[in-house]
């Protein structure tokens, strides 16, 4: 009984986070049913299957088709299981983020109506307290987000107006909850659609390795189906903002050349043929 619960857990989880997506997890899929065919038939029909290296007693050995379903569901599940914490360990382990995760350093308590997250990496060739200036300024958001219309402050608060589909506006307010200049940034909504992010900016020398997640809910009913459509495909969209951005930084961070209006010191002058 505890091993179906495990299995039924297992699968709402497989369709909550995607996994099915992702052709790499069914080529796992595939390398499982190929193995445990083998495997099934030796242990089934040797006698003693401590002992199957045996050529003797492997040589008369069917490989069975007949395997019971619930023996392909298990190893089903626990492939999803498997894999999951493979890509959790991946994210946990990545540079931006390895050797800073603490337990109380979530964005935000989940929730059991959460809708998803989101978390994406990228460098950018810029200094980190650049990188921070630059995000820090919400009304900018526009120049590198797709579908935000406006960010406005309003006291303490920033007003978002985001263009929703069949052209159905979407608005919210957030608040910062942390900010550290240069190092990380936190927000939450505090009113409409709500969601709650958090962006590191780490050191990488000349470089920044920049981290941005965020969560985000959806509510019951019409505006539940809005929502859904807002962030539909959010991991690309979040990418796309973020290639976006790093043009952005990496532009303003370009050396600029020197005004040429004086003569450069060396350099013969055209008029005179003098050097300056």
């Amino acid at each position: 009984m505890l091993a179906a619960v495990a299995v039924v857990c297992l699968e709402l989880l497989w369709l909550r986070t995607g996994l099915f997506r992702q052709p790499a997890y069914w080529l796992s899929m595939l390398v499982v049913f190929v193995f445990m065919v083998p495997v099934d038939g030796w242990m089934s029909k040797v006698p003693n299957p401590i002992v199957i290296y045996d050529p003797d007693v492997l040589s008369g050995v069917r490989f069975p088709i007949d395997i019971p379903l619930e023996e392909f569901v298990y190893a089903f599940a626990m492939v999803t299981l498997a894999i999951l914490l493979w890509e959790r360990a991946g994210r946990e382990s990545h540079p931006a983020v390895a050797g800073r995760r603490t337990c109380g350093d979530r964005i935000v308590s989940r929730k059991e109506n959460t809708m998803g997250a989101v978390t994406k990496y990228i460098r950018i060739d810029a200094p980190p307290q650049q990188v921070y200036e630059l995000w820090r300024d919400p009304t900018g958001y526009p120049e590198f987000m797709e579908d935000v219309n406006e960010v406005e402050q309003r006291g303490d608060r920033w007003h978002w107006k985001v263009d929703g589909p069949a052209g159905i506006p979407v608005e919210w307010d957030s608040v910062i909850v942390e900010d550290i200049p240069g190092e990380k940034l936190a927000w939450k909504s505090v009113e409409g659609l709500s969601n709650a992010g958090v962006v590191r900016f780490d050191d990488r020398g000349d470089a920044t390795d920049l981290e941005y997640a965020i969560e985000f809910d959806a509510p019951a009913g019409k505006a539940g189906e809005v929502v859904a459509k807002l962030f539909d495909d959010p991991e690309s969209k979040v990418q796309r903002a973020l290639e976006s951005f790093k043009r952005l930084v990496e532009r303003d961070a370009r050396p600029r050349p020197d005004s040429r209006t004086e003569v450069d010191a060396g350099e013969a002058s055209p008029q005179t043929g003098k050097v300056a």
